[in-house]
Formats: structure tokens, C-alpha cells, sequence
């Protein structure tokens, strides 16, 4: 179940890459503003001044009292109409979350294939101060802009996931299946967490997934491929694991 923190990812991913807000959505949050405007009128509404009465406004004067009268009743109603509209939004990104696996893919696949086009330009080496000294800082800026999508989608898909949880034998390999093709569980299991990891003795940083230089290294592993899958084109342990029947991981 979305929660609303991957409703406001999502929506504005949706808006920066140009994915259309799906109808059931729209609708949804058309009628939970309509809500959201009914509750603050109700509550912006304010005490009658009695010493303001004239024979012209009296019975605007006496309605407003009887209005004021009901309050608390209508502040009741209409908040839980807020409430109950507000689930409906998340409850139509749920109903809207298949075709969010898809709309996402075309930018997720287009951004991987523009970062390691850049990065194969930089020989991998992401520092902006030497890509500038070697006359590729084009190819510094198409990285890092790449980079920047990439994080955003796989933030947008960790997003998703929540929507439908899936098992695929291996917490490691669902995580990772979700933005990359693995070529065995050897990669998931040992490869990634290992060039992935900092290490004190020879000060190298980790990296966090998502992040440029953690795409920049799993990019270099071989048989690692940055691309979008949905909940059901995700490898599981079991189909890793056969490709590497020699290995004996525990799960």
C-alpha cells in the first residue's frame, strides 16, 4: 500500500518526465480538493457581531447564527469526507499502478543507456576537475545529468515496489532485480556489495545505491545491465542460482 510520501514522489516524477496524471487519479484528487476547500470554508467562518445588526441585515445577520449553531457537526462531516477522499487518491494510484510501471520504463532505459554512453566517454572516471582538464566536460554534464535520473527513477521504482510486493527467494536480489539485469546470484551476493562498500584500509567511500558513483560501479561489473523491470520480469534466486550451479549461498 502507497503511503503518502511515494504518492508525492511519484506524482512529481510524473510531472518531470512528462508521464500523464492517469484519469482514475485525477478524479480522485479533483474530488479530494473539493473536500480539502470545504473543510477550510467551514472552518475560516467566524463569530457574529451582533452590535453590527441594522433592519437590512438582520436576517443575514440571524442565519449566520443559526449556520454557527451547526458547526461542530459540519466540521465533523466535513473532515471525514477529507479523510475518506484522501484514502481514495492513494487507493487510485494503487488502481493506476500498472500502467506507472510502464510509463516509467521508456525514461528509466533511456537515462541508463545515456549515462553509460557518458561514462564510457570518461573511461568511468566520474571527478568533474579531470573531465574538464581532458576537453570532456560535455560528456561530464551528460553524465550527470543522467545520473540525476537515474536517482530519480529508482526512487520512483523503490516507489512502486510498494504497491506490489513481490518474493523472489532473495531480499538482495529483489532489491538490485528492480533497476538491473544480473548475469548470476554471485553478482548480487558478492560482486555489488563488494565494489559497492567502503573499505578503511584504502579509504574508498561507499556508495549508496542510486547514487552516480554506485551506478558508475555496478555498470562496470561484468554482466550487470542498468535497465527498469517490473514486479514480474524481476530474476528470481532460483533462476541466478542455476546459472551458477557450482555456488552454495545460503539464502
Amino acid at each position: 500500500m502507497y503511503m503518502p510520501q511515494d504518492v508525492a514522489t511519484i506524482a512529481a516524477a510524473c510531472s518531470e518526465f512528462g508521464i500523464p496524471i492517469p484519469k482514475v487519479v485525477a478524479e480522485a484528487e479533483a474530488t479530494h480538493r473539493a473536500a480539502v476547500d470545504l473543510l477550510a470554508e467551514i472552518r475560516s467562518g467566524t463569530d457574529v457581531d451582533l452590535s453590527a445588526v441594522t433592519a437590512k441585515n438582520l436576517r443575514e445577520i440571524h442565519a449566520r447564527m443559526v449556520d454557527r449553531e451547526t458547526y461542530g457537526a459540519r466540521e465533523k462531516a466535513a473532515a471525514r469526507i477529507e479523510s475518506d477522499t484522501a484514502a481514495r487518491v492513494l487507493a487510485a494510484w494503487m488502481t493506476a499502478t500498472a500502467d506507472l510501471f510502464e510509463g516509467f520504463r521508456k525514461p528509466f532505459d533511456t537515462a541508463a543507456q545515456d549515462f553509460v554512453t557518458a561514462l564510457t566517454e570518461l573511461n568511468g572516471d566520474l571527478d568533474p576537475g579531470r573531465a574538464i582538464a581532458r576537453g570532456l566536460h560535455d560528456a561530464h554534464r551528460r553524465m550527470t545529468d543522467a545520473a540525476d535520473r537515474l536517482g530519480t527513477l529508482t526512487r520512483v521504482r523503490d516507489a512502486l515496489s510498494r504497491s506490489t510486493p513481490i518474493d523472489v527467494g532473495h531480499k538482495a536480489v529483489e532489491e538490485l532485480g528492480r533497476i538491473l539485469t544480473l548475469p548470476d546470484f554471485r553478482a548480487a551476493n558478492y560482486a555489488i556489495p563488494h565494489e559497492t562498500a567502503g573499505d578503511a584500509i584504502t579509504r574508498r567511500p561507499a556508495f549508496k545505491r542510486g547514487e552516480p558513483a554506485w551506478f558508475a560501479t555496478v555498470a562496470r561489473i561484468p554482466g550487470v545491465v542498468i535497465k527498469w523491470h517490473t514486479p514480474g520480469e524481476q530474476q528470481t534466486f532460483a533462476e541466478l542460482r542455476a546459472l551458477d550451479p557450482d555456488l552454495h549461498p545460503a539464502a
